[in-house]
C-alpha cells in the first residue's frame, strides 16, 4: 500500500551489508506431520530446547499469532504439586527445596496427567506444551534423567494424539555443538523421531532474529491459519534523544537514515536506504522511529512520493 522507492534507488555502496537480511534457519518438517494434523481435531504440540533456544520466542508466537494455548511444566508443578505434599509450604522455594530433597517426587506420569487435565477443561483445540522445565530443581527429578518416556507418552497419546514436536537446535559459532539441554529432552524426542513427528530448527546466533518469521512461515505451510495479522507502524522524526518515549511498550526499533546512507545523500536516497533496511530485516511485530536529523521539506521535492507502509 502506498510508494515506495523504486529499484533504481537501490544501489549497493558502502553499507551495502548493513541491509542484509538475518541468516536462515534450516527446518526439516517430519514426514508424518501432515497426516497426523489431518486425523485429529485439535492440535497439540511438544516444544524442545535449550537455555539459549529461543524457545519462549516461538510459544509467544504461536500464542498470539495462532491462538495456541501454552502448558508449561513449571506452572504444572507450582500450581498443583503442593497438593500432594503434607506439611509442605506453597511458595515456590519452599515448593523448590522439597524437590531438592526427593528427587522421586516428581513423576512424568503426573505431569502428563495435570497436562491431560488442563486440555480436557479448555476450551480452545490448539496447545503448545513445554515439557523441559529450565528450573533445575524440577530438572533435577529422578525421572528427568530417565533414558525413556515412550510409555507415559503412548499412555497421554490414547487421550491426546500428539500432532508434532518441534525440536530448536542450537549451534555455537562453529555450528558444530549443541548448548545445554539435550539431555533431558532427548529421550521425548527420540519417541517422535520414531513415527517422523519432528520439526528441527538448525539457530545460530546469527538466525536468531529471523525465528519468529521461520516460525510462522513453517505453521502456514502445515496449513494453520493465523489469529491476527500484523500491520507496522513506521515513525519519522528529526529528534536525535528519545527519552520521553517508551520504545519497549510500543516495540519500536530506532533506525538512523544518517547512518545508512552517505552524508551527501539528499532525502530522497536517505528514504529508500531506510526502506531497504526494513524490508530486509522486519519482523511480524516490529515498529519503527526513523531519525532523518537533517530533514528538509525541500528535499522531497513536489514529483515524489516517499511514503511506504509494510503488511
Amino acid at each position: 500500500m502506498g510508494c515506495h522507492p523504486s529499484k533504481a534507488d537501490f544501489h549497493q555502496d558502502a553499507h551495502s551489508e548493513l541491509f542484509r537480511p538475518p541468516a536462515p534457519i534450516p527446518v526439516d518438517i517430519g514426514s508424518a506431520i501432515r497426516n497426523q494434523l489431518q486425523k485429529n481435531t485439535n492440535s497439540i504440540v511438544f516444544i524442545f530446547g535449550g537455555p539459549a533456544s529461543q524457545k519462549g520466542s516461538i510459544i509467544e508466537e504461536l500464542t498470539s499469532s495462532f491462538n495456541f494455548t501454552s502448558i508449561s511444566v513449571e506452572d504444572i508443578v507450582f500450581q498443583y504439586l503442593p497438593s500432594r505434599l503434607s506439611g509442605t509450604g506453597t511458595q515456590i522455594k519452599d515448593i523448590q527445596e522439597a524437590l531438592r530433597n526427593d528427587e522421586g517426587m516428581l513423576s512424568i506420569d503426573w505431569v502428563l496427567e495435570m497436562i491431560s487435565s488442563r486440555i480436557k477443561v479448555a476450551m480452545n483445540q490448539r496447545f503448545v506444551v513445554d515439557i523441559v522445565p529450565a528450573v533445575s530443581s524440577i530438572l533435577k527429578a529422578e525421572e528427568y534423567r530417565a533414558r525413556s518416556h515412550d510409555r507415559q507418552l503412548n499412555q497421554f497419546e490414547m487421550k491426546h494424539p500428539i500432532a508434532f514436536a518441534i525440536d530448536v537446535n542450537v549451534k555455537d559459532e562453529q555450528n558444530l555443538t549443541r548448548l545445554n539441554g539435550e539431555a533431558a529432552n532427548e529421550p521425548f524426542l527420540q519417541y517422535f523421531r520414531r513415527s517422523n513427528r519432528v520439526i528441527s530448527m538448525s539457530l545460530t546466533a546469527e538466525a536468531v532474529p529471523n525465528l519468529v518469521n521461520t516460525t510462522r512461515e513453517t505453521l502456514l505451510k502445515l496449513g494453520f491459519t493465523m489469529a491476527r495479522k500484523d500491520d507496522h507502524i513506521i515513525c519519522f522524526t528529526t529528534e536525535t534523544t528519545h527519552e520521553d518515549i517508551d520504545l519497549t511498550y510500543y516495540k519500536l526499533k530506532i533506525v538512523n537514515a544518517g547512518e545508512l546512507s552517505r552524508a551527501s545523500d539528499n532525502l530522497n536516497a536517505q528514504i529508500s536506504a531506510v526502506y531497504r533496511y526494513i524490508a530486509s530485516h522486519n519482523r511480524h511485530d516490529d515498529n519503527f522511529l526513523v531519525v532523518v536529523p537533517s530533514f528538509k521539506v525541500q528535499d522531497a521535492g513536489v514529483s515524489h512520493c516517499l511514503l511506504f507502509f509494510f503488511k
